[in-house]
């Protein structure tokens, strides 16, 4: 976990996945590896899972799980936070509430985003949105 929060030392900074520090650390090989690894000791490990979240790697296994390419880092840190948050219902991950809030976040943060430009390109053509009175 300690080669993962050196090679994603900015992680969490604006405007991080921008940065030349993020672009390389995607690119060691060691980090698929890493990840596939963490996984399997974490399926039904509590003291593994207890491990990741207090080294507070959870909002950088979610950033990496956006990361799409070859090496498939995307996938793995997914498949990571599957895990943790037992998606299987294996009883393999007690870390649901904590993965789902980050998910949910994003998927937010992503619909503003979305409104925001979307009012934007209204507003270039002189239009603007109305919302009916229940809400659409």
């Amino acid at each position: 976990m300690k080669h993962l929060k050196d090679s994603f030392a900015n992680a969490g900074q604006t405007g991080y996945k921008t940065s030349t520090e993020w672009a390389q650390g995607l690119t060691l090989p060691s980090i698929p590896l890493i990840l596939s690894m963490l996984r399997g000791l974490s399926m039904g490990h509590l003291l593994t899972q207890k491990c990741i979240e207090e080294e507070g790697i959870l909002p950088l296994l979610h950033a990496l799980e956006g990361v799409s390419g070859e090496n498939e880092i995307g996938a793995r840190a997914e498949n990571l936070l599957d895990t943790l948050s037992n998606k299987e219902g294996k009883g393999d991950g007690f870390l649901v509430d904590e993965v789902s809030k980050l998910r949910h976040a994003t998927r937010n943060e992503m619909r503003r985003r979305a409104l925001r430009k979307r009012e934007e390109l209204l507003q270039g053509l002189g239009m603007r949105q109305e919302l009916s009175s229940d809400g659409g």
